[in-house]
């Protein structure tokens, strides 16, 4: 029997995420389930589909997972209006300290904007993608 390897996925919900977000994430989840690899987003779909958020239920459903791929799109932007500087949702931050607890692997797609801390930032030792801010599904083909 193929076993798929499942993927945690640490992203906001749609609804927090512009148009352009959305798109990008649901082609990146697609992209996933082509390669074989089953992604875990809590309420919405995997083993935490009808799973209340706890913070031992994101452990639990972490440990069964073979890595995470957090999504640290742009949430808040700079009050004084820059566009350059904009920060994650800080659960992007929580999920991605827990997979790096759990030594899992991990992946972080974040935009050129989003600044460079906490799981953002490139010297914590996990792999990390920073997209163009106009990226859509075709900027994974790149």
């Amino acid at each position: 029997m193929d076993r798929k390897k499942r993927i945690y996925l640490s992203v906001p919900r749609d609804n927090n995420l512009d148009d352009r977000q959305r798109i990008l994430k649901h082609a990146i989840k697609e992209k996933l389930r082509r390669n074989g690899l089953e992604p875990q987003e809590f309420q919405v779909e995997g083993l935490p589909r009808r799973t209340a958020y706890t913070f031992n239920a994101v452990g639990d459903i972490m440990a069964r997972c073979h890595g995470a791929l957090i999504l640290a799109f742009a949430r808040w932007h700079d009050p004084s209006g820059d566009k350059r500087l904009a920060m994650p949702t800080v659960w992007n931050h929580f999920e991605g300290a827990f997979a790096v607890a759990m030594k899992k692997e991990i992946l972080v797609v974040t935009e050129e904007h989003v600044s460079e801390d906490g799981i953002t930032w490139e010297g914590g030792g996990q792999i990390v993608v920073r997209a163009p801010s106009d990226a859509g599904p075709e900027w994974l083909e790149e």
